[in-house]
């Protein structure tokens, strides 16, 4: 089954007027109206709706401006704080399974969610076995559902401390042990976290259900730039860039994925500076000869 191209709604982060989850100084250009027409203008199968953009917009608003421009929900995101005691954790849960039944109404076949955010005041240790028993319950839900809930391996600092490596994204979802759970693999996310893109996947690859490509370049020390993104201690930052020109071969990433036999989305994320309008239609279509390459 050859591989559905689609773009998440943050590729475009950087332009939004409002909204915007990263903090810039240059004010915004889109609306996420804008972002949707835009994305239904790159010929895409569909996209990827982010829970912290669209909280307050009715599943009728979205599956209507996804329908107007021709385009499938791949995912729908969100973030979760199941590295929490019984009945906190108890709480998120059903504020999870919650998200899962709006994915579901979208028509989307995963739900992706940030599942943990490091409390410093917890244990390492117990939060990651409240994390896996909260992973396990709302898995559980989303087989229910008929999705699959899925999480990546994540260069987010917060979030990274459980599942920022692939060997960790792996121990995660052995322990969860689902059908309704599943892992993102993210090829960028390997540099920040100093791994082997190739070597991520093939970690990763009993439990991928999900694609996310995008590119960094790791920045040389006193190397400034306005999108930087750290690791855990700051030893190494990156900024975003194209698909054809970080430090991740993704020729050789959409090689690996055709050899394993991998038939789901292959979603784009841009985490550069340049205007999404021009940068997007050129990481599409590099992708898109990628992929008629690799079939």
């Amino acid at each position: 089954m050859p591989n559905e191209l689609a773009v998440l709604d943050y590729s475009a982060d950087w332009a939004l007027k409002e909204r915007n989850v990263e903090r810039r100084d240059l004010p915004g250009y889109l609306s996420l109206e804008d972002v949707v027409e835009l994305y239904g203008s790159l010929g895409v199968a569909a996209l990827e709706y982010y829970d912290s953009y669209w909280y307050d917009y009715s599943v009728d608003q979205l599956s209507k401006l996804a329908d107007d421009v021709g385009l499938a929900v791949s995912a729908y995101v969100f973030d979760a704080r199941l590295n929490q005691p019984d009945e906190p954790r108890c709480a998120e849960v059903e504020r999870v399974n919650a998200l899962l039944d709006r994915g579901a109404q979208l028509g989307a076949p995963l739900c992706m969610v940030h599942p943990a955010f490091y409390d410093e005041e917890q244990p390492f240790d117990a939060q990651l076995d409240w994390l896996i028993d909260g992973l396990k319950r709302c898995a559980a839900h989303a087989e229910s559902l008929g999705t699959v809930l899925v999480a990546e391996n994540i260069d987010y600092p917060p979030v990274a401390r459980f599942m920022g490596t692939s060997t960790e994204c792996a121990e995660v979802a052995a322990a969860v042990d689902s059908p309704g759970f599943g892992l993102v693999y993210d090829c960028g996310a390997t540099v920040t976290m100093a791994e082997d893109a190739l070597k991520a996947l093939e970690r990763m690859a009993p439990y991928v259900a999900y694609v996310h490509l995008k590119n960094h370049v790791l920045l040389a020390d006193g190397e400034e730039a306005a999108r930087v993104y750290p690791n855990l201690d700051c030893s190494r930052r990156c900024r975003g860039t194209d698909l054809a020109d970080g430090e991740v071969d993704v020729p050789a990433v959409i090689a690996e994925l055709a050899r394993i036999g991998y038939g789901g989305y292959v979603v784009i994320e841009y985490q550069g500076e340049e205007d999404p309008r021009v940068a997007l239609p050129r990481n599409v279509e590099y992708v898109r000869s990628l992929l008629a390459a690799a079939a």
